[in-house]
């Protein structure tokens, strides 16, 4: 790291190259932080949801005034843009239903239930390997 001098205030630069003011003065701390590499954040649902509820909260027939989103990104601290696409999203896919995840239904392999019962109904010759109780219970 780093340290030069200026004239009055300090700042430094975080692990996510934000630039921010320092305790201490006179110092300005640089940080070998790498290249800026956009990082797609991950937002949880009830996090979403609250974003959400907040910014119907303070909506006026469903036309936000200006001002609101970043009011609210403030509130939550998180950037704007996000907040924006948490209302645009839960606009154009019916509220709440369209703000929560869907990555969990629409990736990976599908789970599929089934009955212990039937395990056990399954012949043990019939059931060795799990291959073998697949084809006995007609699971693909």
């Amino acid at each position: 790291m780093e340290k030069v001098k200026l004239m009055r205030t300090a700042w430094c630069i975080d692990g996510d190259n934000n630039l921010l003011r320092c305790q201490q003065k006179n110092v300005i701390t640089i940080c070998d932080v790498g290249p800026s590499v956009k990082k797609w954040r991950y937002y949880p649902d009830d996090l979403k949801i609250a974003i959400y509820l907040q910014l119907l909260a303070k909506t006026d027939p469903l036309v936000l005034q200006r001002g609101v989103t970043k009011a609210v990104a403030l509130n939550f601290d998180l950037p704007v843009r996000a907040v924006q696409q948490v209302w645009r999203s839960g606009q154009d896919y019916g509220g709440i239903e369209g703000v929560i995840n869907k990555l969990l239904t629409s990736c990976g392999c599908k789970r599929v239930q089934i009955d212990m019962e039937s395990i056990r109904d399954v012949p043990l010759r019939d059931r060795t390997t799990i291959q073998d109780l697949a084809n006995a219970l007609g699971v693909k």
